[in-house]
Parts: C-alpha cells; sequence; structure tokens
C-alpha cells in the first residue's frame, strides 16, 4: 500500500486482499481524489473508520466480509453521508 500512496491522481482502487490492514488505510488515508475504494475481504478493523471519512470524495466504499463491526459500519455512514457503503461484495 506504500507505492500506492504517491498515486495522488488515482480515482478508483480496489484492493480485496486480507493482507491489507488499517496500517494499509492509513497509508491511503491521503488520497483525497479517490471516489470509489473497495476493501471487501480486507483485514481492517474499526480503527479504519477515521481513516476512511477522511476522503471526502468517495461516493462507494466497499467493506463487505472485514472486521468493521456493525456500529463501526453505523459510525462510517454518519461521518460519509453522500458515500454508498457496498456490504456485499
Amino acid at each position: 500500500m506504500s507505492a500506492v500512496e504517491s498515486m495522488t491522481a488515482l480515482r478508483h482502487l480496489d484492493v480485496c486482499t486480507p493482507r491489507v490492514t488499517d496500517h494499509g488505510v492509513r497509508a491511503i488515508s491521503g488520497l483525497n481524489g479517490l471516489e470509489v475504494l473497495w476493501l471487501s475481504h480486507c483485514g481492517i478493523t474499526d480503527v479504519s473508520v477515521d481513516l476512511l471519512s477522511q476522503l471526502k470524495a468517495l461516493g462507494e466504499l466497499a467493506i463487505g466480509r472485514t472486521r468493521i463491526t456493525a456500529a463501526g459500519k453505523a459510525r462510517l455512514q454518519e461521518m460519509m453521508p453522500r458515500c454508498r457503503l457496498v456490504e456485499e461484495a
């Protein structure tokens, strides 16, 4: 993920692998132009909620089959009301 963090022109990123953790989300949390982010099947937890909420351009976020709790998902949706959360992917 550290290689991706410098790709500031990215608009869509799909990294659905258990090897991506909260540390990986921290690496991409500065990609302010991301509009679509798929993190299904990743090893992310509620720790990533605050990091993901910084991505203000997101219109779609896939977080199905992660370790983010129902409370974390609800908090994320509250913090990002314009973003569509994709649970099944």
